[in-house]
């Protein structure tokens, strides 16, 4: 973008600068109102969370304080349910002890019960009036004893609650003040509860609005994160067309250096293909091959082959010539190409242009050819051809100092003074010079 070149990264259309200028401009502009939205939208989610986590903190004490007070009600009334039920295991055994009272009223007004004890009674009785027992005056002292023995009770329990008195009048101090304090905050715990009924009732306002401001806020997020992402992959565009363009200079750099290397390669191959130096060359030294190949093979074909090396052939698609190298033979049924003989003929062909060749290499050298190698091909003639063979080995062997033969056919052998013949044993090969 900042070169004011390239492609839209959105619509894929060329920029130039002032489009490139628009595009940077509007992405600067929407990434700002983007940035307030999200900003805007943050603040008023954080007051709506402080406003609920102060809602759902006034929610959690009136729960407290509701289940402590639960709890008490549920302990006093544990304790009221535990009296009434023995109040009622007390009722239902009422009949049975009055039935009970009954029988013992019944035995002790017929005096029935207690024998032993009875004729006891009788025996003390009789003994009290052997000492002069006063009936009267025994009933008034012991009437008067039980009329005494609660007033030894209620001193004791006079002491027990005059000691106990003060104690107790804390505690009734005490009660009255958790009491108030108790019935004050019941009345807050009373007031905190409508209060928080009429902000439980606006919950689901707040709800939505949160719900609604969550949405807002994570819409805006995501265009930031998309206004982002095509950000970066503008960036990356815009890196990717600079370096592109950096590497087309360099190609184009390297193009022309290597259009001038390939004129100049093109002129070499020119120089040094078929057509250049080599057509020279050739052409120069194709009728000094041609007259050395026929002197020999006329020796080893009693002049009936010839040979005619041509270095130019006649397009077939247009009228122009090329440059070729055919070799043709000529023999009495004519001329025909050198793929059309074997055997014998092609041996004696080929041994005729490879000594031409050598001698035109070795004058054109300015050395000496003073070896010749010849390796078989005599198994394709037959008796005349291999005499006329031999004939042209010794009829050129003025003009090397020696020629070397390999042949595994005995009768030719003959026909050479020197020999180095090879055996091979199961140690290794060996050769002998004869």
């Amino acid at each position: 973008l900042k070169a004011g070149e390239g492609t839209c990264p959105l619509c894929g259309t060329d920029l130039g600068e002032d489009r490139c200028q628009n595009v940077q401009a509007e992405y600067e502009r929407q990434g700002k109102e983007s940035k307030k939205r999200y900003r805007d939208n943050e603040a008023a989610m954080q007051g709506l969370q402080k406003d609920e986590a102060r809602v759902r903190t006034a929610l959690r004490q009136s729960d407290t304080r509701i289940r402590t007070g639960r709890q008490s009600l549920q302990g006093r009334k544990a304790k009221l349910d535990h009296d009434i039920a023995q109040a009622d295991e007390a009722d239902k055994a009422l009949p049975s002890l009055h039935a009970q009272r009954a029988r013992l009223s019944q035995a002790l007004e017929h005096s029935d019960y207690a024998p032993a004890a009875q004729v006891a009674l009788k025996d003390a009785k009789s003994n009290l009036k052997a000492l002069g027992y006063d009936r009267v005056v025994h009933d008034a002292a012991r009437r008067e004893f039980e009329r005494l023995r609660p007033v030894e009770e209620q001193h004791r329990r006079l002491d027990e609650a005059q000691r106990r008195l003060p104690n107790l009048r804390e505690q009734r101090d005490s009660l009255r003040a958790d009491i108030t304090r108790r019935n004050a905050e019941n009345a807050e715990v009373r007031r905190q509860s409508e209060a928080l009924a009429k902000q439980v009732e606006a919950l689901p306002l707040i709800a939505k609005q949160l719900a609604a401001a969550t949405q807002a806020h994570n819409s805006v997020a995501t265009d930031v994160a998309r206004l982002r992402q095509e950000l970066g992959a503008a960036s990356r565009d815009l890196e990717r067309l600079r370096e592109q363009e950096s590497l087309r200079n360099e190609k184009r750099a390297r193009l022309s250096q290597t259009e001038d290397e390939e004129a100049a390669y093109n002129e070499l191959a020119a120089a040094f293909g078929r057509k250049g130096i080599q057509a020279l060359i050739i052409e120069s030294a194709v009728p000094e091959i041609e007259d050395e190949a026929n002197r020999l093979l006329g020796r080893l074909t009693d002049n009936r082959m010839s040979v005619t090396l041509e270095t130019q052939a006649a397009l077939k698609s247009r009228d122009a010539m090329q440059e070729t190298l055919e070799i043709k033979i000529g023999d009495e049924l004519g001329t025909r190409p050198y793929e059309t003989f074997s055997g014998g003929e092609a041996f004696r062909i080929n041994l005729a242009l490879r000594i031409a060749l050598s001698r035109l290499l070795a004058r054109r050298a300015g050395a000496p050819l003073p070896t010749l190698f010849i390796d078989e091909g005599f198994g394709t003639q037959d008796p005349a051809g291999r005499d006329k063979i031999i004939d042209a080995i010794q009829a050129i062997q003025a003009d090397f100092e020696r020629i070397i033969v390999i042949t595994h056919i005995d009768e030719l052998k003959e026909h050479f003074p020197t020999r180095i013949e090879v055996r091979k044993t199961p140690k290794g090969s060996t050769f002998t010079v004869v």
